[in-house]
């Protein structure tokens, strides 16, 4: 932290009076083009980027963040940025597996000088002459201040063991900032609704936040999982071919086989084929090869028994899962990442490790990997076709767990690989889903209530690549889950074992704005007819 306090006390300005000026008129919300933004770099830099590194580096790391935020959204209003960019260091600090109380403490330390050097940035910009004086800014003010809320939000004086709600810490920032610079910044209900920060020792993913189900939606939450069963014996072929599900079976398309006649009549375009087409290149097999002892016994909240709790330790079950995130790094340029040359199995076995490899983050289910135990054993598929050629198959290696909900039923962990072609050939079909995903969503936002098309690509059983179409038949939305933004969907397309952690996209419900990571995902179904995701963000209600 020594580096860091030293670049907060950098001559800067803040010209108190003109900014409370502005902030005493009505300032509207960061419009939704901002708050995408924001999320993007956000999550994608100052989150994800710098989870594995030193507590120095993350900070370094962050503060480059806030500038790129600036830049990037030039939003009048200070409390816009300063909301999502905190709410992202404590979902940062919540899901850590090796941060302490006291680091948690530096963290908040932190949220609030970002918040102040923001602030100045923004005072700069307004100077006519673009260039802060000694009178506008004392070297001392900003150091202050950060000691000062520093202080109010030391974790280990105010809280012990016990929940705290994130708009309080947040609110204690904002208070002070507007003590000591007199501008008016307002915590809105979206941020009051924002969920619980457990605070303390809390240095596990098991102590997740609660979310308070409706009771009329928790009577129909949870039905079958559609995780291959661990009792399931056989390769995947004959798993597939003695399945008693043969008419969801004949409703799926085998991805070599598809072509743009299965889209419906009123929605055939070439981008939506060449998105789905793209999206089905991402997805993967997810192989778990051991079940671990932490899986809770019953879903929390509920007296309903969690997927393979209690079963055999060496038992291997199978789901989908689909990229969300590359990465590149070498031994001169490994600062984003924990290892300095590549972790995999081979380059360990080898005594000669590669010094170049490629760290990629998969989306899937909770149930699915439940945690480090279970993704440090996860073999990931990819591009499994056809059982005539496989000389496009890859394989992934499973680190660990980058982050989890158990309630919202979905999870990302980490794979590696030192095959750099893939790792580049993945980057390529990541940007283009990007690109297609925000481009059929512009398309068919308009029309999303009256289609509901809904599309999944999945491995059933371990199985061939296979898409189900169909519509989605019920929504719950932000109010039934209480979580903003976020929804949660039933549907009909087909589904079966091994489906599990299978993103779905709903056409038009998502993609303006770039939640790669917080998608929907397959999560069960109630007999054949009636399927349901789990919790996920969406910006089309």
């Amino acid at each position: 932290m020594a580096t860091s306090m030293t670049q907060c006390q950098t001559d800067t300005s803040l010209q108190s009076k003109d900014r409370k000026s502005s902030y005493d008129g009505s300032q509207n919300a960061a419009n939704d083009k901002d708050v995408e933004i924001v999320y993007k770099v956000g999550y994608q830099e100052a989150k994800e980027w710098h989870r594995d590194s030193d507590l120095e580096f993350r900070v370094l790391v962050v503060q480059q963040t806030l500038q790129k935020l600036f830049q990037l959204t030039d939003l009048p209003d200070l409390h816009n940025t300063m909301t999502y960019v905190c709410f992202q260091i404590v979902r940062d600090i919540e899901c850590e597996l090796f941060l302490n109380a006291s680091n948690r403490g530096e963290y908040y330390h932190l949220a609030c000088a970002m918040a102040v050097e923001l602030e100045q940035e923004m005072s700069k910009k307004e100077s006519p002459s673009g260039v802060a004086t000694e009178q506008e800014s004392p070297k001392t003010k900003k150091f202050e201040t950060m000691y000062a809320i520093s202080e109010r939000c030391n974790v280990k004086k105010s809280v012990k063991e016990t929940p705290l709600r994130y708009d309080k810490i947040l609110e204690n920032v904002l208070h002070e900032l507007r003590i000591r610079f007199g501008f008016k910044l307002q915590v809105s209900n979206l941020d009051k609704q924002s969920g619980l920060l457990y605070m303390g020792k809390c240095a596990d993913l098991d102590k997740q936040k609660q979310m308070n189900w409706p009771e009329p939606l928790l009577k129909q939450k949870y039905g079958e999982f559609d995780m291959e069963s661990p009792m399931e014996s056989g390769d995947p072929k004959q798993r597939y071919t003695r399945c008693s599900k043969t008419k969801e079976h004949e409703k799926m398309i085998l991805f070599a086989d598809f072509s743009i006649a299965h889209l419906p009549e009123n929605l055939r375009s070439n981008t939506l084929f060449e998105f789905i087409w793209v999206f089905a290149m991402i997805t993967v097999i997810n192989t778990i090869n051991t079940i671990s002892d932490d899986r809770p016994k019953q879903i929390p909240g509920t007296e309903i028994d969690y997927p393979c709790s209690g079963a055999f330790e060496s038992t291997p079950t199978h789901g989908t899962g689909r990229i969300c995130n590359v990465t590149k790094h070498s031994a001169d340029n490994h600062k984003f990442s924990k290892f300095k040359v590549c972790p995999c199995e081979r380059c360990k076995s080898s005594g000669h490790p590669s010094k170049e490899w490629g760290e990629i983050l998969i989306f899937t289910a909770a149930h699915v990997v439940h945690d480090n135990s279970e993704a440090g054993t996860a073999r990931c598929r990819l591009f499994y076709h056809s059982d005539d050629d496989s000389s496009e198959e890859k394989y992934l290696v499973g680190v660990n767990v980058v982050e989890r909900d158990i309630e919202r039923d979905w999870c990302r962990f980490k794979c590696v690989t030192c095959d750099m072609d893939l790792v580049e050939k993945l980057e390529r079909l990541l940007s283009s889903f990007f690109r297609l995903w925000y481009e059929v969503f512009q398309e068919n936002r308009a029309d999303s209530k009256k289609h509901r098309f809904t599309i999944i690509v999945s491995h059933p059983h371990g199985y061939l690549k296979r898409l189900s179409l169909g519509r989605w038949t019920k929504r719950f939305g932000a109010k039934d889950v209480n979580v903003p933004y976020h929804s949660l969907y039933h549907y009909d397309a087909p589904t079966c074992g091994g489906s599990s952690g299978a993103t779905v996209h709903f056409l038009g419900k998502s993609g303006g704005n770039m939640h790669w990571f917080d998608q929907h995902i397959h999560s069960g179904c109630y007999g054949l007819m009636r399927k349901q995701s789990g919790v996920g963000w969406e910006n089309n209600f």
